[in-house]
C-alpha cells in the first residue's frame, strides 16, 4: 500500500542519515553504524525498487538484493572486530539474515 511504501521511505532516510552521521564522526568502521546497517539491509532484501544513497560513496546498483548484501557485509565485518560475545551474537545473526538473502536469490532464478 501506499501507506507501507511511505513508512518504508522515511525508515530508510533515518537508517542511511545514521549511517552517514556515525561515519561521519567515528569513521567507516564504528560500531554504531552496524544496526542501522543491518535494519538498512532488511528494508532492501527482495524489495526491487530504487534506493537512496547511503552515504557520500554511494553504492550504485539497480538490484537491492546486491545492496542489501553489501550492507549485511560491512555490518558484519564491524560486529567481527569488535570481538564480544554480544558482537558475536550480532554476527550470527547477520550471517543468518546473509544466507536468507541468498535463499531468496537461488528462488528467484528457479522462477
Amino acid at each position: 500500500s501506499k501507506n507501507k511504501e511511505s513508512l518504508r521511505d522515511k525508515a530508510i532516510t533515518c537508517y542511511s542519515e545514521a549511517i552517514r552521521i556515525s561515519k561521519e564522526f567515528f569513521g567507516n568502521n564504528h560500531i554504531s553504524a552496524a544496526d542501522p546497517m543491518q535494519n538498512l539491509a532488511v528494508l532492501h532484501m527482495g524489495t526491487g525498487s530504487a534506493w537512496t544513497a547511503v552515504s557520500k560513496e554511494e553504492i550504485q546498483s539497480d538490484n537491492s538484493d546486491d545492496l542489501a548484501f553489501n550492507l549485511f557485509k560491512d555490518a558484519l565485518d564491524i560486529h567481527r572486530n569488535e570481538k564480544t560475545s554480544q558482537s558475536e551474537l550480532d554476527a550470527a545473526l547477520i550471517l543468518y539474515k546473509l544466507g536468507e538473502l541468498c535463499l531468496q536469490k537461488i528462488g528467484h532464478f528457479h522462477n
